[in-house]
């Protein structure tokens, strides 16, 4: 593929992570529901703020962290993306009564990637 069209494919694809973000339930962070993403989880195709960005960048093993105005994105990550997004929870655990799944996520990765074990 010639430089030029690489751009381009580049610049669509980014075009795209962009209105995605704009788009929804995307518009909030997936871990804490702030108003205002500016990174995306690749690890698992969400939208986040820059707190959680860094919350996500510091588990072990650390969860691959974008910016969205910062990087280029490839046609697998924009269909990733587009795939999964902020709207779907099926892969995050089961909540107690009273606590959003997100809540949960959180607290979740958090124990398990200081303590090394998962909550009882």
């Amino acid at each position: 593929m010639s430089n030029r069209k690489h751009r381009d494919n580049q610049e669509i694809c980014s075009r795209k992570v962009r209105e995605l973000a704009q788009s929804g339930v995307n518009k909030h962070c997936f871990e804490c529901n702030q108003p205002g993403v500016t990174y995306t989880d690749i690890t698992v195709g969400t939208f986040v703020c820059t707190s959680c960005s860094g919350m996500l960048r510091g588990l072990n093993p650390p969860h691959r962290v974008k910016s969205i105005s910062m990087t280029t994105f490839s046609q697998q990550e924009v269909e990733f993306l587009q795939n999964h997004g902020n709207e779907d929870t099926s892969w995050v655990p089961v909540c107690p009564e009273g606590r959003t799944p997100r809540t949960r996520w959180r607290t979740y990765i958090l124990i398990t990637s200081v303590l090394g074990m998962p909550p009882e």
